[in-house]
């Protein structure tokens, strides 16, 4: 990692980065990124974007916490379980910077981990349940010790870390839904197009989508628009070959995933829970909603509850014929663009939280 200047005030510490982050960074309060790896989306390098951002090791990172002067501090949240030994590394340094060299710095940290943490850490431990429930919940309120601020961006998120560290969790907390602001050059001339956007593999249901599109009925005059990457490309290239009313575009770029979005009429996320991992938010929804699209999804994403009382379709299980019946409706009405995009607000809610956390 190259060396940071001394009077870095906005230091935000991530794990992983991915393309979002970035364009982001452009509306955020200016200040360095340092990360430890990047996402399976990334398309920038470190020359492209409007702050400075570096990927550096944890002794780096140790070492630009023990560099700043005075100023505030993002980290990822504690329930984010694979970031555990940044986060160690990031709470002593934190200590070490405020209690002995008396540098005044606020740490914050942005919360949307939705998936209970004991069974997440039994299945990357293989350990029962019962031996990690304690060391579970120590790490989790030592983590909380070290922040200052915490703000999660669903009611979700917060259930999930009061459960393990109501005590523990520092006086200023708050909690506000991450929905995105509408597209702003975006016409919404919609047609009967179904999008499924992300990540190709069995996590986020891809195989549950193919499944209902061929429960569709005959003569259903949709298509069906499958945008992303992952481990199981090389099936849905072989599934969709054959099938005249299917599209794939394999990590097209970001304009072209915005020229689809604004005329798709559906966007379909199955997200499907396991041990270790729970839709925190989905990317692709906020993306869908941004450009008015209707939303099928099952009830795993922390925006479950807000999409079912804005009228979009959540099953209750990601079998094909409930999926089938849910793509049908959500294309069979009037299109509900307007209606999708009022209830959005005028700034991202990312852009507003961090304000929040890095106010001074």
């Amino acid at each position: 990692m190259r060396e940071m200047p001394r009077d870095v005030s906005v230091l935000r510490i991530y794990e992983s980065v991915r393309t979002m982050h970035v364009e982001q960074l452009h509306h955020m309060i200016p200040g360095h990124l340092i990360y430890r790896d990047h996402m399976y989306d990334w398309h920038f390098d470190d020359g492209t974007v409007p702050y400075p951002m570096h990927r550096a090791s944890r002794p780096s990172i140790a070492r630009a916490i023990l560099g700043m002067r005075s100023g505030t501090v993002e980290l990822n949240e504690p329930l984010m379980i694979r970031a555990w030994p940044t986060l160690l590394v990031t709470a002593l340094a934190l200590t070490t910077a405020k209690t002995v060299l008396r540098r005044p710095i606020v740490v914050s940290a942005y919360a949307i981990e939705n998936n209970p943490p004991v069974p997440a850490v039994a299945s990357y431990t293989h350990l029962p349940t019962a031996w990690v429930r304690w060391p579970t919940t120590a790490m989790i309120r030592l983590l909380c010790r070290s922040l200052d601020r915490i703000a999660f961006g669903t009611p979700a998120a917060e259930r999930n870390l009061r459960t393990f560290a109501a005590t523990s969790l520092p006086r200023d907390v708050m909690t506000m839904l991450e929905l995105p602001t509408p597209c702003p050059v975006c016409l919404l001339r919609k047609e009967r197009i179904v999008v499924a956007l992300g990540e190709f593999s069995h996590r986020k249901g891809i195989l549950h989508t193919m499944a209902a599109w061929d429960q569709l009925p005959v003569g259903h005059g949709l298509r069906l628009v499958m945008i992303g990457m992952g481990p199981l490309t090389d099936r849905v290239l072989r599934w969709a070959d054959p099938r005249m009313d299917v599209d794939v575009l394999v990590d097209p770029p970001r304009q072209r995933i915005h020229d689809v979005l604004a005329r798709a009429r559906t966007l379909v996320l199955l997200s499907t829970s396991s041990a270790r991992w729970r839709e925190q938010i989905g990317l692709p929804i906020t993306e869908g909603l941004a450009h008015g699209c209707e939303i099928v999804s099952t009830a795993d994403t922390g925006f479950a509850p807000w999409l079912a009382d804005h009228g979009h379709r959540i099953v209750e299980s990601a079998a094909s014929a409930d999926v089938a019946g849910a793509i049908m409706d959500s294309t069979a009405g009037p299109d509900r663009a307007e209606d999708i995009t009022t209830p959005l607000p005028d700034e991202d809610t990312r852009v507003t939280i961090d304000r929040w956390m890095h106010r001074r």
